[in-house]
């Protein structure tokens, strides 16, 4: 499930990246500063990257705590 609802997240972040800079005439104007084309591939997949990896790490994160939490309160229930 989570898999689904990630690459849903991913591609929604990610489906403008080249073709709208293409469209609205940016691409063009940063390849024309002499930067080469894997240079600004991988900024644009870093970037894509790092917006995706960091909410669903801190999601993660807190997921944990809660769980742990809710662990700690039932174990101390028990004894």
């Amino acid at each position: 499930m989570i898999g689904y609802v990630l690459s849903l997240i991913a591609i929604l972040f990610t489906f403008d990246l080249i073709s709208g800079e293409r469209e609205h005439g940016t691409l063009r104007l940063t390849l024309a500063n002499s930067v080469p084309r894997h240079t600004v591939l991988i900024g644009k997949f870093l970037g894509a990257l790092v917006s995706i990896s960091v909410p669903f790490t801190l999601a993660i994160l807190i997921n944990l705590v809660f769980l742990s939490g809710a662990f700690l309160a039932f174990v101390r229930v028990e004894v």
